[in-house]
């Protein structure tokens, strides 16, 4: 590498060329072929999934807040499943197969970190959790929780609602169906 370059454009005495600011993004078809857009081009509706196409699993003792959860995320255009304890959730997870999991830690049956970490084996490894707790953790515990391979998110109770939308749509490469 050429540091001498690098340090006139540091200490201004040149400077840079023009660049194209416009990132690139790279994914793959599903045929399998690189394709390319830049970051600052909308998606094309071929690139981005209706949430339709997606499914939830959401996964809480508490009645209630399950079917609040499931409104919300219908509302929003999802398919939604739930499971009152662990041991449900876990065959949901084999019939089903969901695109995300929303996963209460304080559960009947088979705790929530008992199925976190069961869900990390085999094919379902690569579905991303939403880790949900009404009960404050230490930061030490969220921590641990939050580096689980599986967890992609950790809301305490009460949960947002456009925060849980707007983090659903981002981990499933969705866009809001709501007029």
């Amino acid at each position: 590498m050429n540091y001498s370059l690098l340090e006139e454009f540091f200490d201004g005495s040149r400077t840079p060329p023009a660049m194209d600011l416009r990132a690139e993004r790279h994914f793959y078809t599903v045929s399998g072929r690189r394709s390319r857009q830049t970051m600052n081009e909308p998606p094309s509706s071929k690139t981005v999934a209706q949430p339709a196409d997606k499914k939830i699993l959401i996964v809480d003792d508490d009645d209630d807040l399950r079917e609040l959860l499931a409104l919300i995320l219908k509302q929003e255009g999802f398919t939604t499943s739930e499971a009152p304890d662990g041991k449900e959730a876990l065959a949901a997870v084999k019939d089903q197969r969901p695109d995300l999991i929303i996963l209460d830690l304080m559960l009947p049956r088979y705790g929530g970190y008992e199925v976190l970490r069961e869900l990390q084996k085999g094919e379902t490894s690569s579905i991303p959790i939403f880790v949900v707790t009404g009960r404050y953790k230490d930061l030490a515990t969220a921590n641990m929780i939050r580096n689980e391979s599986n967890v992609v998110e950790f809301l305490e109770k009460p949960i947002d609602q456009e925060s849980l939308t707007g983090k659903a749509h981002s981990v499933l490469g969705t866009t809001s169906q709501k007029t």
